[in-house]
């Protein structure tokens, strides 16, 4: 029903495109998930398809985006390269068993040929924002610091078409350890110095250069005063 597919929704979201995001170097583990026949008599043996379309997302965000993130690809003897992993060029290593993938990945460590890149910082994106003139709702959104050092956040509008950048600034006040801070939409705007129409549905990215935050957007409806925390 739409309850659950509401839930899978948000476990892509959250889990899958969030972490994806958020990640600074990605290792994957390709095993056989099974066979698959062809109408020409041929089979083959696939994959994974939630690893194929995390690889996917990955590519986009480093071909397309400029967020150069490492990967490091483990495919099982025999799994057939399909979509657009058949046209990366991810250089995948093949193994027999998983002692061979934890010798490879320990020697990319020890030589460096494997190195995520933390010093681009942290950042969380919000998507469906719902802006400070949206009639019948009052939108807040809350910030944390996730990490144990005090750090500035950064807030972008995003272009929802091209992912381009409107306006940025920071955030008036720094965030100590482990500490949030809840900003109506109205003082976002104004930090950003933009007014959005209130049909608009626009991205926001929060980001700090030296810890991990966590964003959440939630809506006041002002004749019940209840809360509810969207996706």
């Amino acid at each position: 029903g739409r309850i659950q597919m509401d839930n899978i929704y948000i476990i892509e979201r959250e889990l899958v495109l969030g972490a994806i995001d958020k990640c600074v170097g990605l290792v994957a583990v390709m095993h056989h998930r099974g066979d698959v026949s062809f109408s020409e008599g041929e089979s083959k043996k696939r994959a994974s398809v939630w690893i194929e379309q995390e690889l996917a997302i990955a590519a986009f965000m480093t071909e397309v985006l400029g967020r150069k993130i490492p990967i490091a690809l483990y495919e099982q003897h025999g799994i057939q390269r399909e979509g657009i992993r058949d046209q990366l060029l991810l250089n995948p290593a093949t193994f027999s068993n998983s002692n061979d993938v934890l010798e490879s990945f320990c020697q990319r460590i020890e030589n460096k040929s494997f190195a995520p890149h933390p010093s681009r910082g942290f950042e969380a994106l919000l998507f469906g924002y719902i802006p400070a003139a949206t009639s019948g709702y009052s939108s807040f959104v809350a910030v944390r610091n996730t990490s144990s050092k005090q750090t500035t956040v950064a807030v972008a509008l995003l272009d929802r078409a091209t992912g381009d950048c409107v306006a940025t600034a920071i955030l008036p006040n720094s965030l100590p350890p482990f500490q949030s801070v809840t900003l109506t939409s109205a003082q976002i705007e104004s930090v950003l110095g933009v007014s959005i129409s209130g049909t608009a549905r626009s991205t926001l990215r929060f980001s700090s250069s030296n810890a991990r935050i966590d964003v959440r957007h939630f809506v006041m409806d002002p004749r019940t005063g209840s809360f509810s925390v969207l996706p």
